[in-house]
């Protein structure tokens, strides 16, 4: 039997595998918080996403998802669209609007790959907020920014 170096770490590695995970503050985890994206009724679509947003006076935005059954069967795909939406957020993170609370909505399983869904995520969060922030400001939702 192959004995262990008692310093490493499971991968084998004595040096530590950088995470690339997101810290819990960033991420919607409780049913109110959920229903209160959704009950503000702010959202972009397209016919793969929906995306709901709302204020949360933060000074950062934090992240929702759902995924239903009807939409990717089993839970194997359903977490697999979960991962790739949560790395695509992680990733655009620094470029999207501050101080919302969004929650992302997979209308398809068939999500487009790479930098395709990056960019689909990014237009309809910002979609998304433009709208949230006129609705917070009392301006027509059907109008563009004044």
């Amino acid at each position: 039997m192959k004995e262990r170096n008692p310093g490493a770490f499971p991968s084998g590695s004595v040096f530590p595998l950088k995470r690339h995970g997101m810290p819990r503050a960033f991420k919607l985890r409780s049913t109110p918080q959920f229903e209160s994206v959704f009950g503000y009724r702010c959202s972009k679509s397209s016919q793969q996403l929906s995306v709901h947003a709302i204020q949360n006076g933060m000074k950062f935005s934090r992240i929702g998802l759902s995924v239903s059954k009807r939409v990717s069967g089993g839970g194997i795909a359903r977490n697999l669209i979960r991962r790739r939406l949560r790395e695509a957020f992680r990733k655009l993170r620094p470029r999207l609007p501050t101080g919302f609370d969004f929650v992302i909505s997979a209308r398809s399983a068939k999500l487009p790959a790479g930098t395709r869904l990056d960019s689909m995520v990014f237009e309809l969060m910002g979609l998304a907020a433009d709208k949230a922030r006129r609705k917070a400001d009392g301006l027509s939702l059907d109008s563009g920014p004044p």
